[in-house]
């Protein structure tokens, strides 16, 4: 099992919707895939149609207080997700009073091996969830967008996993970056020159595949449906469908 992280500590940058849309696109393939909610805001869960005030969530399982059958929740035949819920924001500061917190969520996930993939969606900050996520993480993907305030986050989370790799998780590795609600033929020249900045900057770590902006990525996380059921010839479906391909290319 590989365990995928998506993370930026600037919220509103796709981290959610990457985590979903990535998920049901490994689920088209066959593959069987965890999705982990790790942020309190709940945005992943609630775009499977779970309730926000649920209380079976990360925070139980991470601090055994439940069961990984307790707490996840099946939503077809290859994927699950174990869910967040706004109740986690209290978690969050248990975990934190804990002695070496930041390997529970890896110890909890060492008897768990029914999976092809693991996706976890972290919280758009650093906390005690955020490390928790990373020390379990194979291979982290940063969404950005190419805007300055998009992509000032980059720095820290970089930084930061460094710092990781050398004391909690070795084995830490950084998938790739890649932008969203952008492309190539858009217009404003200052995100191309952002762009290319980061491409001199990270090299092989900007990916190729961009996710555009597309309204049927967020129609489709309103109405419970995956992106591929509810639009599969948008650009959005054709993004990420791309983006997994993408992923898959980089971690295999």
């Amino acid at each position: 099992m590989k365990v995928i992280s998506f993370s930026n500590f600037k919220g509103g940058v796709g981290k959610s919707s990457s985590s979903l849309c990535v998920a049901y696109s490994l689920v088209n393939r066959g593959y069987r895939v965890l999705l982990i909610d790790a942020d309190s805001q709940a945005n992943l869960s609630l775009s499977l149609g779970l309730d926000k005030n649920s209380d079976l969530h990360i925070g139980n399982f991470i601090l055994g207080e439940k069961s990984f059958d307790q707490v996840a929740k099946k939503i077809n035949s290859l994927l699950q997700i174990i869910p967040s819920s706004l109740k986690v924001q209290v978690y969050e500061k248990m975990l934190s009073a804990e002695n070496e917190y930041q390997y529970f969520l890896k110890e909890r996930l060492e008897d768990i091996s029914s999976f092809d993939y693991l996706i976890i969606d972290t919280p758009p900050a650093l906390n005690s969830f955020t490390f928790a996520s990373l020390v379990a993480t194979d291979y982290l993907f940063i969404p950005a967008q190419p805007e300055i305030f998009g992509v000032e986050g980059l720095t820290t989370i970089l930084d930061t996993v460094e710092r990781l790799k050398k004391r909690s998780n070795k084995n830490l590795r950084i998938g790739g970056i890649f932008f969203t609600k952008y492309a190539k033929s858009y217009r404003k020249r200052i995100h191309h020159d952002l762009v290319d900045g980061l491409k001199e900057n990270y090299g092989n770590l900007i990916m190729n595949t961009t996710i555009r902006d597309n309204v049927s990525i967020a129609e489709s996380q309103a109405l419970k449906e995956s992106i591929y059921n509810y639009a599969p010839q948008s650009n959005g479906a054709k993004d990420y469908d791309e983006l997994t391909s993408e992923i898959l290319k980089r971690i295999n």
